[in-house]
């Protein structure tokens, strides 16, 4: 009986702990490279309702979030079984934008064979679920037909191309979330934030290599948001 309480005290509260040490310590790891950053367990910037272990911090002027994920990286409702993945989360906070957009590595082919390949969508998810009426009851903008060709036109899927990827289809993921009255005036807008997630094939934490070129890629991302989409921020 010992021994079986032993293990389930290892499993429920011994692994947990040992988890978000080594998380703590790769957070801590790339904090030089960006500007008064800190680490800590609290809510998120750009979503205040959400706490978490997370780095935050400066980098060439805009506010940065970055936390490590093991979740599904599927999109929510998918009959398969659950497939955890270790990702990396890079948001930038406070930006200026319209229409919110997604674009994500995925297999569009019934061929088993077939390569995945980045799928864009003019919307808050990558199913369009939030998109048409629903998306203007929540308060979207009206679409903008032609916002996929702009972007793709300055290099955005070439950006996100250029991150890489691992084994796993739908990752990169990128996304934009625009400010977005859901209340209708009742209170402020959320705050807007551009995100990257990426497969992190070795540990929990990227390197401080691969840190610095997601920084980098998601800051031009930004850049080409803000010409091609243009908004409030």
């Amino acid at each position: 009986m010992i021994g079986i309480a032993a293990i389930g005290y290892y499993l429920v509260v011994g692994r947990p702990r040992a988890r978000r040490a080594r998380v703590h310590t790769g957070l801590a790891a790339l904090a030089p490279i960006m500007t008064a950053a800190t680490v800590g367990n609290g809510p998120l910037t750009s979503t205040p309702g959400t706490s978490k272990l997370h780095l935050r911090g400066g980098y060439q002027g805009f506010h940065i979030e970055a936390w490590s994920e093991t979740t599904d990286p599927r999109p929510a409702g998918s009959d398969d079984p659950s497939s955890p993945v270790n990702q990396f989360v890079v948001r930038c906070v406070g930006l200026n934008g319209r229409q919110p957009w997604n674009c994500q590595r995925r297999r569009v082919s019934l061929n088993p064979f077939a390569k995945d390949q980045l799928v864009f969508t003019a919307s808050l998810d990558s199913e369009s679920f939030l998109a048409g009426r629903l998306g203007q009851f929540i308060g979207l903008p009206p679409p903008d037909p032609e916002l996929e060709q702009r972007l793709s036109g300055a290099g955005l899927l070439a950006e996100i191309a250029g991150l890489g990827h691992g084994p796993h289809s739908w990752l990169p993921h990128v996304r934009f979330v625009p400010p977005i009255d859901f209340t209708r005036g009742s209170r402020p807008p959320n705050v807007s934030w551009l995100e990257c997630r990426v497969e992190v094939e070795h540990g929990l934490v990227p390197t401080a290599e691969r840190f610095q070129q997601l920084l980098d890629c998601v800051v031009r991302l930004v850049h080409i948001n803000a010409r091609e989409n243009p908004g409030s921020g």
